[in-house]
């Protein structure tokens, strides 16, 4: 998830495939009950990362620019095609999202984001995979002091759309915070409150979803001005119904990873195994972890851990949690981590989508991005 409010929390239990060739990319899961490509939600993305995995590619969006990167060429280009285009200049280009906010989602044919108005109000966009066709659909929250504030951590999941708002100020500091879903599918898109937690500075933990279940977090601060107490729960979305899993102090509790009907988490360095089918929850091994929480990503094999700025992944077997080897990375990327075939990083400082091929060896591939100069 997305990493969220220095929470590392990024769940998968699915793992993806790319496959190259002339034709449409296609994606393969590895879920229990089946992943669904183009429906269901990705959470092996960081919290943070504006990407998605499509039949067409993979696509990015840095510095306000779409962009597709394609696994058979190894080429990243804007998506606008446009030859009478200022391309990146103006508005008009179909690769330029000037005020969205840097998170993708995909579904049913389209391409799902969020933007900011200058009058503070963020809005539910869609758009075809070429830049084209863009449709305002709802008007999502405010970002204001007075009306409330608004969590950018979303997901989609088959055929809706989860998000989070906080109400405004009841005394200082103190506030509602819910979680919402809507719709994609019936044109209405009305959201419907999901869950509800009240605190002092209450924020949502992102959203990452597995079959039935759509995991989250919440945290609100303690007594403590330096602490924040974080809960972790998932919505059960055949029942409706939300269920907690555990809380603890944001620093060392977290989800690492969702698999076969299981979630493990991490609580005060332990790794914990809880099970979605009958609430059951054991120990599975002890100090494993430092006094912080690493960023963590899963492809469906492996575990991948990081702590910002050390320059390094470690792999991990998500069965014994035997360490498998490290990956180099460069300090100054921004991970976004990716599916069971690509590690992807942006290289800011260069311009460069940094690509780390997991079938072909231990290293990376740079590939420029940005609009060629004519």
């Amino acid at each position: 998830m997305r990493k969220k409010l220095l929470i590392y929390l990024v769940l998968a239990a699915l793992a993806l495939t790319a496959c190259g060739g002339d034709e449409k990319q296609t994606v393969t899961g590895k879920s229990e009950s089946g992943y669904n490509p183009g429906v269901d939600d990705q959470p092996f993305w960081s919290d943070t990362a504006g990407a998605v995995l499509t039949e067409y590619g993979y696509y990015f969006m840095i510095d306000e620019i779409l962009y597709l990167y394609d696994p058979q060429s190894r080429q990243i280009t804007p998506v606008c095609g446009r030859t009478d285009c200022a391309h990146g200049q103006t508005d008009e280009c179909n690769a330029s999202f000037s005020d969205f906010i840097d998170c993708l989602n995909y579904y049913n044919g389209y391409l799902y984001m969020i933007k900011q108005e200058m009058s503070g109000e963020v809005w539910l966009y869609r758009t075809a995979p070429d830049g084209s066709e863009r449709k305002k659909l709802c008007r999502l929250g405010l970002l204001d002091d007075d009306e409330g504030g608004f969590s950018f951590m979303n997901a989609v999941h088959r055929g809706y759309f989860y998000y989070a708002i906080v109400d405004s100020q009841k005394v200082p500091v103190y506030r509602t915070m819910s979680a919402y879903r809507i719709s994609l599918e019936d044109g209405k898109y009305e959201k419907e409150e999901i869950f509800q937690r009240e605190g002092t500075d209450p924020f949502i933990i992102g959203f990452d979803a597995y079959n039935d279940t759509v995991l989250f977090g919440s945290s609100v601060a303690g007594g403590n001005s330096d602490e924040t107490v974080t809960r972790y729960s998932f919505y059960d979305t055949a029942s409706g119904t939300v269920t907690d899993i555990v809380e603890g102090q944001d620093t060392d509790t977290g989800i690492l990873f969702a698999r076969d009907d299981n979630i493990y988490y991490a609580k005060e360095r332990d790794v914990f195994r809880y099970s979605i089918k009958d609430g059951s929850c054991e120990k599975i091994k002890e100090k494993f972890f430092g006094e912080e929480l690493p960023f963590v990503s899963f492809d469906g094999e492996n575990m991948y851990c990081t702590q910002m700025f050390s320059g390094e992944i470690t792999v991990f077997d998500p069965m014994d949690f035997s360490e498998k080897k490290t990956i180099r990375v460069g300090e100054k990327w921004d991970l976004l981590f990716g599916d069971s075939r690509f590690l992807f990083a942006i290289d800011s400082e260069n311009s460069l989508l940094q690509v780390y091929d997991k079938t072909k060896g231990d290293s990376w591939e740079s590939v420029r991005y940005g609009f060629e100069e004519e």
